[in-house]
């Protein structure tokens, strides 16, 4: 079999240089089989170069690995292996597939200490929450359809269930059940002779939710400049997850900086990111997150982008072609089907795809989606185009593409500082300092900028759109 270029590594790949110890092979082979599967090569560096093997190890392996795997694993796992070229090097390749038998470990370490997940490019032990998450999934079940054992009915509000219901209806969407359903909705669980909240029921309408799930809320931060150092703002976003998404939601509308288009005489004004993707990136952060880890969730707006920090890592194979196709996996059963009732999120598997189409369309800049070693970043630059801004039109000394790019310093000077000096201004845009005097004078002539103080104590205030 011939190939040109392996796959980079990721939660579905993995290079080893040369055989390493069978214990080594066996968490690898374990960690994929209890998430999505994946796939082994041997013979290959850490830096991707291909340093391929010799006939005569890759047939011993072939023997060894194939025995090693089924005997080591419990229950027992049978995996494809074979050779593939890559240019003129030989390599041995491990396929893993997902298991159906769930949880897997290595049989001589036991369950508790030998089972194994694959967390970004890393193989880590299974935590005893992520176990247990594993144990619920091989049996058709989503974490936050698990009982929390501490709880009751009370612990469950009927009141913002009957306001959601209430929701439902002025906003002519397909209704849940009565109260006297919440066990068929999964917000309540039958154990023995009582009942128990389950997590999603919880999440979605509990009384005081961090009472159980203390780390299940946002941190809302807003940093001065492009490095989280200096705070400027900050809100802890606590409650139910319908709660937590209005008051991230309102965080961000507040904080985001906007520009705005002259249209004849009408300006639009518009946050610098799509608001259609601001809107999904925070509903993925709360639909999709691992509430089985002790962490909160994070946003953090800088002078050009927001970071959407999720703990837990994709809930299924991750690449950048899956993203854009749509596919999904869903974690939380209970509080995707709540939050698509809703209407927070409309169709399954489009969240990511309409965040990347949406940029697209406006911009020649694109988000970045990162799975990193036990959580998932979604970074939204900030978009800030002056097409049409007096700006750009009474530029007379400068080319149109810099006097775009000047408008862009302009706006992230102002909103960076505050109140900036003309000397501010002259050393972000690399001008004279009577160039920066005639273009703050500009925009006071203009209405967008006004000045305070005399002499050296000068400064700028902007009172245009923001």
């Amino acid at each position: 079999m011939n190939a040109i270029k392996p796959d980079p590594e990721s939660n579905a790949m993995e290079w080893k240089e040369k055989t390493p110890e069978v214990s080594k092979i066996l968490k690898a082979v374990v960690g994929f089989a209890n998430q999505y599967g994946g796939r082994i090569i041997i013979g290959i560096r850490n830096d991707g170069v291909v340093t391929g093997l010799q006939d005569d190890e890759i047939q011993a392996d072939l023997e060894m690995l194939s025995e090693a795997i089924y005997s080591g694993c419990s229950p027992a796992l049978i995996t494809h292996i074979y050779p593939v070229t890559y240019g003129n090097k030989n390599t041995l390749v491990i396929d893993v597939s997902e298991g159906m038998n769930k949880p897997y470990f290595v049989k001589s370490l036991g369950l508790q200490k030998g089972t194994f997940v694959r967390v970004g490019r890393s193989t880590l032990l299974a935590t005893a929450e992520v176990l247990t998450e594993i144990q619920w999934r091989s049996k058709g079940r989503s974490y936050d359809t698990m009982p929390i054992f501490s709880s009751t009915p009370e612990d469950l509000s009927d009141a913002k269930f009957s306001e959601f219901r209430k929701q439902l209806k002025q906003n002519h969407r397909s209704s849940v059940g009565p109260k006297s359903e919440w066990t068929r909705l999964k917000l309540l669980s039958d154990f023995g002779a009582s009942q128990q909240a389950t997590t999603g029921g919880v999440l979605l309408f509990g009384t005081s939710p961090q009472d159980f799930l203390p780390e299940a809320k946002i941190y809302c931060s807003f940093f001065k400049g492009t490095a989280g150092r200096d705070a400027i703002a900050h809100l802890e976003c606590i409650g139910t997850l319908f709660e937590q998404y209005d008051s991230a939601l309102s965080f961000l509308e507040s904080h985001i900086p906007t520009t705005f288009r002259v249209r004849q005489t009408r300006k639009k004004e518009d946050l610098v990111v799509p608001r259609v993707a601001l809107r999904e990136a925070l509903s993925n952060l709360l639909v999709h997150r691992d509430y089985a880890m002790n962490a909160p969730s994070k946003i953090a707006i800088f002078s050009d982008r927001i970071e959407f920090f999720s703990p837990g890592v994709f809930p299924g194979p991750f690449s950048k072609q899956n993203l854009e196709s749509g596919f999904t996996y869903i974690r939380n059963q209970i509080i995707t089907l709540f939050f698509h009732k809703a209407g927070i999120i409309e169709r399954l598997g489009t969240g990511f795809t309409t965040i990347l189409r949406t940029y697209r369309s406006m911009s020649d800049i694109e988000p970045e989606i990162i799975e990193g070693d036990g959580f998932v970043k979604c970074i939204l630059p900030f978009i800030q185009e002056p097409k049409g801004s007096k700006m750009t039109a009474n530029s007379d000394s400068r080319s149109n593409s810099q006097a775009r790019q000047d408008w862009k310093s302009v706006r992230r000077l102002f909103h960076r500082l505050g109140a900036p000096t003309a000397a501010d201004l002259q050393g972000e845009l690399q001008i004279s300092r009577s160039g920066a005097i005639r273009l703050l004078n500009k925009l006071i002539d203009e209405g967008e900028v006004k000045k305070e103080g005399q002499g050296p104590k000068t400064v700028y205030l902007w009172i245009g759109p923001t």
